[in-house]
């Protein structure tokens, strides 16, 4: 029943759209559809050695507070900006 109603009612799309730090589903609305992936420019590996088992929100967001939503991913061949 509980799944019946969220399939009607729901945006079944909310499930597989990834979030960048400010909140922007990466390709899920017009202010973002033509930015679908999201990108981690930086991981801080000393705040994914502090996670707690099981994470916690307040863990995972200092880990996503870096992460943007972009048109591609890097190919690695592009130059660092100066």
């Amino acid at each position: 029943m509980a799944a019946s109603y969220g399939f009607i009612n729901g945006d079944p799309k909310l499930l597989l759209t990834t979030w960048d730090a400010n909140g922007n589903g990466c390709g899920y609305d017009e202010k973002t559809k033509d930015y679908p992936y999201l990108y981690f420019p930086s991981i801080d590996y000393k705040a994914v050695s502090k996670m707690s088992k099981p994470p916690s929100a307040a863990s995972v967001k200092e880990i996503l507070k870096f992460t943007t939503c972009v048109k591609k991913c890097p190919s690695g061949d592009e130059k660092e900006p100066v």
